[in-house]
């Protein structure tokens, strides 16, 4: 009676958590992450003037929709998180947008880096 009631138990926890789990993950769904141009030198000689970043990206349902607004040819796009998920692959800004795929649970720590072919390096920070 004790191992069927355990079981039970068990049972009721593990439905719980996934349904918790999948309500976080509807929350976080059409969220717009913020990509902003790395400084290549921290120094303080940075423009005073708002720099405008050609790409965008959207947390979806079933991953990170990264779109560019304009043609910057080939780019380096990495997706990796704290956790130990990482994705890289090239994106040819002319096609205007890629899914990338995201794997991880709610609460990972997801960094997307692009490096165009110039060196300059773009980042964006989320949460799941």
């Amino acid at each position: 009676m004790n191992l069927l009631c355990g079981l039970a138990l068990f049972v009721a926890t593990i439905c719980l958590t996934s349904a918790q789990t999948v309500d976080n993950v509807n929350q976080t769904d059409g969220a717009t992450i913020l990509i902003v141009r790395r400084p290549t030198n921290p120094q303080g000689n940075s423009p005073r003037n708002l720099i405008t970043t050609p790409f965008s990206a959207e947390l979806l349902e079933f991953g990170l929709f990264l779109s560019a607004d304009a043609d910057c040819g080939d780019v380096d796009v990495t997706l990796s998180s704290l956790e130990g998920d990482y994705f890289n692959t090239i994106f040819d800004t002319a096609d205007g947008a890629i899914l990338l795929p995201v794997n991880g649970n709610t609460g990972d720590n997801y960094t997307i880096t692009i490096v165009t072919n110039d060196g300059i390096i773009y980042e964006g920070n989320f949460y799941l």
